[in-house]
């Protein structure tokens, strides 16, 4: 028996949405925070946009170990050509299955040219920038 009515099973995406938000807005509230040490090493390692890391980057920056990032737009094609990687590889992998080798090939193809790109932009931004 459904709970729903005719046409409204959408309901059970908002209430898993809800649910599911209401649950990590109270581990994140309820847990402490990390520490700033471990937030600084995180941030040498991945080296994101630095927007929304103010409170991380404050100490980082009086104590002069702080090393400007401006490669955002880098790092949006490494994440878009990754992306592009993974949809090809799991999509090719099916199509081996089925044996649809046209689309296998259009497939290796996407990941060929993805894979150049990411090893691109992966380079690029390890290359120390003067901005």
């Amino acid at each position: 028996m459904d709970p729903y009515g005719p046409g409204q099973e959408y309901l059970k995406l908002v209430y898993g949405v809800g649910i599911t938000t209401i649950g990590w807005l109270c581990v994140t509230l309820l847990t402490p925070a990390e520490d700033t040490a471990v937030l600084q090493r995180f941030y040498q390692l991945t080296r994101p946009a630095p927007w929304g890391w103010k409170a991380v980057l404050s100490p980082a920056i009086l104590e002069g170990t702080h090393e400007k990032n401006t490669q955002l737009g880098f790092q949006i094609g490494a994440m878009l050509s990754g992306t592009v990687c993974i949809y090809a590889l799991l999509l090719g992998t099916g199509f081996v299955l089925y044996g649809a080798w046209p689309k296998v090939l259009l497939c290796a193809v996407f990941l060929f040219v993805s894979l150049l790109l990411l090893l691109y932009f992966i380079r690029k931004q390890d290359t120390p920038q003067d901005t």
